[in-house]
């Protein structure tokens, strides 16, 4: 297992995607401009100050709470990263985005930079060897969007690394239940369980390991990717896939529900054949969304 988290991408400040206001601006929203102006021209003192202001007038701006984590974590320190971000995540999972402006989705736009923020934290951590400090972020971004296949993985590999068998099930278990052609996580599984024989002793820990086992050498296709990439008001539901057990040329159907925390599961299907041996094969789906989606789960229709 590994982390699924790319380092190499650009965590922007919240106000980038800022519309024009109608009315006159509460004196939160007058800190965080502050603050915000105080980022672009280098000030990051200044910058802390004014967003911890606006915090703490308001609770609920988003924006000021997600500045505190990327400076933090601008300066290396994502420990300190990981609840700001977290109180980001909760303010936007409680608060009515609005309708979608035409061609874009500010609010969508804002909740992936928070996940991706705490995602980052994590692996920072994870890769010091800070599992502890590491574990918050995966979970900060599951206690907002339950399906999100990359935290579960995270989480799943600090659980591993801390031989917390018990939980480590439950959390394969779940994403076993948003993966289901996945032979990874099967495996994640597998070692849960395998973890829980050896800490134990008991013949049904054991049992229950090779059943995991015996289901991923099962699978009839095994699929290896799976992308979201939304332009306008359609979602892409990309993959790619090999053969497992099925014989090559058979049809598995998948249905795929695309999540979103305020309710919206746009839901579509996609056929998928079976390859040859040598072969990975891919496939796209494209899914009508009112939103940017922020997880997925689909399931095999038999």
């Amino acid at each position: 297992m590994r982390y699924l988290l790319a380092l190499a991408f650009l965590l922007i400040p919240f106000g980038a995607h800022a519309q024009p206001e109608r009315r006159p601006p509460t004196p939160a929203e007058e800190a965080f401009a502050r603050g915000y102006t105080a980022i672009m021209e280098g000030d990051t003192l200044a910058a802390i100050t004014a967003f911890e202001e606006a915090y703490h007038l308001d609770s609920l701006l988003a924006g000021a709470a997600y500045n505190l984590g990327l400076l933090a974590a601008r300066r290396g320190d994502h420990e300190a990263a990981i609840p700001w971000y977290a109180r980001a995540l909760r303010a936007l999972t409680i608060t009515d985005p609005g309708p979608p402006i035409v061609g874009e989705d500010p609010w969508a736009s804002d909740y992936l930079d928070t996940v991706l923020g705490l995602l980052y934290a994590g692996a920072e951590l994870f890769q010091q060897g800070r599992l502890d400090e590491a574990r918050p972020a995966s979970e900060a971004v599951l206690a907002a969007v339950p399906h999100h296949r990359d935290a579960l993985y995270n989480l799943a590999l600090t659980l591993y690394r801390q031989e917390e068998w018990n939980a480590l099930v439950a959390v394969a278990e779940r994403l076993v239940a948003v993966d289901p052609l996945n032979y990874n996580a099967r495996v994640v599984l597998f070692n849960a369980h395998r973890g829980q024989f050896e800490a134990s002793g008991e013949a049904e820990d054991r049992l229950r390991a090779l059943a995991v086992l015996d289901s991923a050498d099962a699978l009839p296709i095994r699929i290896e990717d799976v992308r979201l990439r939304t332009l306008n008001d359609t979602t892409t539901v990309a993959g790619s896939y090999v053969r497992g057990r099925a014989e090559p040329g058979t049809p598995i159907r998948l249905t795929f529900t695309l999540l979103d925390p305020h309710g919206l599961h746009p839901e579509g299907s996609v056929i998928l054949t079976a390859p040859a041996d040598d072969e990975t094969a891919t496939f796209t789906l494209p899914v009508w969304t009112r939103r940017v989606p922020l997880s997925y789960r689909y399931r095999v229709v038999e």
